[in-house]
């Protein structure tokens, strides 16, 4: 966990208390809908598996009155953006849940801001996501089969927000480029500046904290 997520959650759980959902997992995602939806993003990405990995990690903040996800470099990428054009964004509830367009904005103009902070090592590949998806590029290199561990992250952040229509309470993503009040919410964050993250979540949230 990065420092600008612990100063969120301290923010956060200050006022509400944590509450730990049931994941979704595979066999409730084949009954539901967006299946199909789910395993076409996923050979998209390049997934080799016969079944779609759906090992994601829980919400990085989660109480019984909403849910979060923080993006910061690592989640805005050419793969990511991939994810983004699927129909479930402008289809169902989750066109609620980020500005669709700027998320594609920023997938493109902050790519290299992902280079920067993931081109290399764990960042890049591992055993698990070879696995998963077609073998990666040498360290940096997104041309052809680029890298797997930003493809498994990218699936794995439309994967939380297929789940998120399962759950009864909203779900928000907040983006580390964001702007609010003249600044980024990554230097909100980055300063810790508790006065306008308050007000941010406040206005974004509709949160009386």
């Amino acid at each position: 966990m990065g420092k600008r997520e612990t100063f969120l959650k301290s923010i956060v759980y200050n006022s509400f208390k944590n509450y730990d959902y049931q994941k979704l997992n595979l066999g409730q995602l084949k009954k539901s809908e967006y299946y199909n939806e789910a395993l076409g993003i996923y050979k998209k990405l390049g997934g080799i598996q016969i079944d779609i990995p759906f090992n994601y990690r829980k919400w990085d903040i989660s109480t019984d009155s909403f849910t979060i996800e923080l993006d910061e470099e690592l989640h805005f990428n050419r793969y990511r953006l991939s994810t983004l054009n699927s129909k479930i964004y402008t289809q169902s509830p989750l066109r609620n849940i980020l500005d669709i367009h700027n998320y594609m904005a920023h997938c493109v103009n902050y790519e290299g801001n992902c280079l920067k902070a993931g081109g290399y090592s764990g960042k890049w590949k591992n055993d698990s996501t070879e696995k998963q998806f077609l073998r990666s590029n040498a360290f940096g290199n997104l041309e052809g089969n680029g890298s797997s561990r930003w493809k498994q992250r990218a699936f794995y952040d439309f994967a939380k927000d297929i789940s998120s229509l399962f759950i009864n309470v909203p779900f928000y993503r907040i983006s580390i480029y964001e702007n609010f009040n003249g600044l980024s919410i990554g230097d909100i964050l980055d300063n810790e500046n508790e006065y306008l993250l308050l007000n941010y979540l406040k206005i974004r949230l509709k949160l009386k904290l």
